[in-house]
């Protein structure tokens, strides 16, 4: 029976101990500004100021667990 290799080095021990594989981020966010959608696009929207469009954007963020 072979004896566990035991490692002295604190970096490596600690290294050892952060969670193994990766980790994925979505990162490809791209949206229109209030002002632009309601302009340039002619899109009618349910928002009635750029502040309910932005909360709304951060919010479908948070609940798609984009960072």
């Amino acid at each position: 029976m072979m004896a566990e290799a035991v490692t002295v080095s604190q970096a490596l021990n600690s290294a050892l101990k952060l969670p193994n594989g990766a980790r994925f981020y979505r990162c490809a966010l791209q949206s229109q500004s209030f002002r632009r959608t309601l302009s340039r696009n002619n899109k009618s929207t349910k928002f009635t100021s750029e502040a309910e469009y932005n909360a709304a954007i951060v919010s479908a963020c948070l609940t798609n667990r984009i960072e």
